[in-house]
């Protein structure tokens, strides 16, 4: 840890699980909007009883980390639950994109109580970019009949080793998709949410 001149506390947090999301469909979408919302709400909910630190600087992608995976999966969890709920007969919102990675982070918390997580600019890759791409995972639901992108997480393979234990899934070797993203390119599980099994599917698209 380390103070910043301008009052910032600066924080370097190593192998931490990162849950990314974003939303689905949200160009011209008054439920997005109001979503968001819901989202950060969420995210205070679960920081109220768990160690999570998670960015709230207002961009569209949203990040969360901490060091146990059960309570990234938790959250995404109660996101998918929400964003069925939140859908809307005639709005295009589809609830949320969903992805774990692992990486290791550094978190701002400025003075004015916001909370920022960045990249640690002196490890390569930069894992932030990384957790964002692998989200394009889950738009090869879209090859499955009845998948919901909102009830998967798209689980990177270096991340899904070390967590499959305590999420109590089976990561089939059988089942890995090929994700490729302008910051991503490698191999991903899509779990079902609610199911804990590994979706069949193919190559996400450039």
């Amino acid at each position: 840890r380390r103070l910043l001149a301008d009052g910032t506390e600066e924080r370097f947090l190593r192998n931490q699980f990162i849950l990314t999301l974003d939303i689905i469909k949200s160009t011209d979408s008054a439920v997005a909007a109001e979503f968001k919302t819901r989202i950060v709400s969420i995210f205070d909910s679960f920081k109220e009883r768990e160690q999570i630190y998670y960015d709230t600087s207002g961009n569209d992608a949203f990040v969360a980390c901490t060091a146990e995976p059960q309570v990234l999966w938790d959250l995404a969890a109660k996101l998918a639950i929400e964003g069925r709920s939140a859908k809307k007969l005639g709005d295009p919102f589809g609830g949320t994109r969903k992805g774990l990675s692992q990486g290791s982070v550094t978190i701002q918390i400025k003075s004015d109580g916001r909370t920022i997580v960045k990249d640690s600019p002196t490890l390569m890759p930069h894992p932030l970019p990384r957790a964002v791409g692998i989200l394009a995972g889950a738009d090869l639901c879209a090859c499955s009949d009845g998948i919901d992108p909102n009830d998967v997480l798209v689980v990177e393979f270096g991340a899904g080793q070390p967590a499959a234990k305590d999420l109590k899934i089976e990561l089939r070797s059988d089942r890995i998709a090929d994700v490729e993203q302008k910051h991503f390119k490698g191999r991903c599980f899509l779990v079902h949410l609610f199911r804990r099994d590994v979706i069949s599917v193919g190559r996400a698209p450039k």
